[in-house]
């Protein structure tokens, strides 16, 4: 391509002298070599996968042949024609022709003046794919390391040049049953305010599509909040979880795909006056079909539960979240209210620095021998909020130097009691197991954490992992309590209250 632009270049320079003559009758048809008045080209890509489905119908691939060249209002044409196995080697010592007999393609495209891009099909027939997929099996046992590539190239017709560059498609072949895909695989957390389930079809459909979906609640009385569970840190908790209202899920009775359309989405989006919070559900997705026949789905069997972190318009877990931003959802528990206690402390930075509002000093764990408790890690942290609090959200702000990472992640458990009066062995009843504080080997140096809304007036800390030996520390913690979406009421006519309240800019 490079030289034709190169001569181009040169045949447009002339143009531009010829036409300073004024008495020049040399017309512009005359300037341009014949063979740069059409040119033909292939748009995609040289190599890719050619993904086709064994659903029982005609399967097709395309791919976009585009004109160009010094005169449009010409009419141009190309051949197309499969490569022979010779030729295909020269890409690929292991690639294996694909017979052209297994596909259909036009022998030639024609284009009309002006016209500048053609698409061209290839298409299989069902009982081809039936066949090319029992040879790409055999294959892959005889000989794994070789594949089947359809290989199509453009030919001259006429007086159309084709562009020496990009004149083929090499189109690796991979034929699989038909599947329904669910964007849901596993556990999924949602943020936001509204989150989106997809069920789709990665190929054109011509088929009724079904499948099975079940939507149930997720919570104390319906999970497993009554029975003790084993954490992570081996500490027996509950696991707290609050219900997602089913009645936010938009259209939970739809389980169809009719023909010509390729996907469906189930809405989730909260009802008016809902507490901002984190709320869990729970998806049973299996038993596809296509026209009655069962196909394969990515998420078959699926059984999980999906988190959905309320906060209209403001990401709670970014990186230095501020208060502005929060406090349209919740409000801050007074620090002076709180207490924390730790099972030990290095004395030069006391655990009162962790709950003071200065994020410039800190608490941190023994390590001199000049304080109290274990040197080493695990070990738990008492916070008393001073009242019964409804927990939604845990801030911390890490230390402010070059160890700001020392504090890897913490476990958080919400208590009955909590007695701290022996500091180096606090004891607890009735823990609720809230999640793991993480900052994911990040080095942020703050981090807003959602929790299960919980009421309690006891936090407890397991500081299990560090990420600097058995060093720990906190600059800064904060509490917050969830506020209600607010609904405000219609100037002109007070009974009919807006449906959406304005949600707060990030």
């Amino acid at each position: 391509m490079k030289h034709i632009l190169i001569k181009t270049g040169i045949v447009a320079a002339a143009m531009f002298s010829f036409a300073a003559c004024d008495n020049s009758e040399l017309e512009l048809d005359n300037l341009i070599p014949d063979e740069y008045k059409r040119v033909v080209c292939i748009k995609d890509a040289p190599s890719a996968d050619m993904q086709l489905f064994d659903v029982g119908v005609e399967m097709k691939s395309s791919f976009t042949i585009i004109r160009a060249g010094g005169d449009p209002s010409l009419e141009a044409a190309t051949s197309l024609r499969s490569m022979t196995a010779e030729e295909l080697a020269v890409y690929g010592t292991d690639y294996v022709l694909v017979d052209p007999s297994y596909y259909t393609i036009p022998s030639e495209v024609t284009f009309k003046p002006n016209q500048g891009y053609e698409i061209v099909d290839i298409k299989f027939s069902p009982e081809s794919i039936v066949e090319l997929r029992q040879k790409i099996a055999k294959l892959a046992v005889d000989s794994p390391e070789q594949a089947y590539y359809v290989a199509i190239q453009l030919e001259q017709k006429g007086e159309t040049t084709v562009n020496d560059e990009k004149f083929y498609i090499l189109r690796r072949l991979v034929i699989s049953d038909a599947e329904l895909q669910f964007n849901v695989t596993g556990d999924a957390t949602f943020k936001g305010s509204t989150m989106a389930l997809t069920v789709s079809l990665p190929f054109e459909n011509d088929f009724n599509i079904g499948w099975d979906i079940e939507f149930e609640s997720a919570s104390v009385e319906a999970d497993n909040g009554k029975s003790a569970a084993s954490i992570g840190s081996r500490l027996e908790a509950k696991i707290l979880r609050h219900a997602l209202p089913l009645e936010a899920i938009q259209n939970a009775d739809i389980k169809t795909l009719e023909p010509g359309s390729n996907s469906f989405t189930y809405n989730i989006t909260m009802p008016e006056g809902t507490p901002y919070g984190t709320y869990y559900f729970n998806v049973k997705f299996g038993n596809a079909t296509l026209n009655g026949a069962p196909i394969e789905s990515n998420a078959d069997g699926l059984d999980a539960t999906v988190r959905f972190d309320y906060w209209p318009g403001v990401d709670v877990a970014s990186t230095g979240a501020s208060a502005s931003a929060l406090s349209a959802y919740a409000t801050v528990v007074p620090q002076n209210a709180m207490t924390f206690v730790p099972e030990s402390q290095e004395n030069s930075d006391p655990a009162s620095q962790a709950i003071d509002g200065n994020i410039s000093n800190k608490w941190e764990n023994l390590w001199s021998g000049n304080g109290y408790g274990t040197t080493s890690l695990p070990f738990n942290a008492a916070l008393d909020l001073g009242s019964e609090q409804t927990v939604t959200m845990v801030e911390i702000w890490r230390r402010n130097d070059g160890f700001v990472t020392d504090l890897a992640n913490v476990q958080c458990y919400a208590a009955e009691s909590l007695d701290y009066s022996d500091r180096e062995n606090i004891k607890y009843t009735n823990l609720t197991y809230l999640g793991t504080l993480d900052f994911e080997g990040s080095s942020d140096r703050v981090r807003v954490f959602t929790v299960p809304t919980v009421n309690t007036r006891y936090l407890l800390f397991y500081f299990g992992a560090s990420r600097r030996g058995s060093a720990v520390s906190i600059a800064d913690m904060c509490v917050w309590t969830p506020k209600v979406a607010e609904t405000p009421e219609d100037p002109e006519n007070p009974e009919n209250p807006e449906e959406t309240p304005e949600t707060p800019a990030e």
